[in-house]
């Protein structure tokens, strides 16, 4: 495994950068999206 990180090193940057970014990506898109539900949301007035 070691090896092959070597050899590819855009590899290596995106085993590195991946769990800070799907962390980021989480925490922004799911908000998100209960801001667009409840956006949609019909109120009883």
């Amino acid at each position: 495994m070691l090896a092959t990180l070597r050899r590819h090193p855009a590899l290596q940057r995106l085993l590195l950068i991946g769990p800070a970014v799907w962390v980021i990506g989480f925490f922004m898109v799911v908000p998100l999206c209960l801001m667009v539900v409840v956006s949609l949301l019909d109120r009883n007035i």
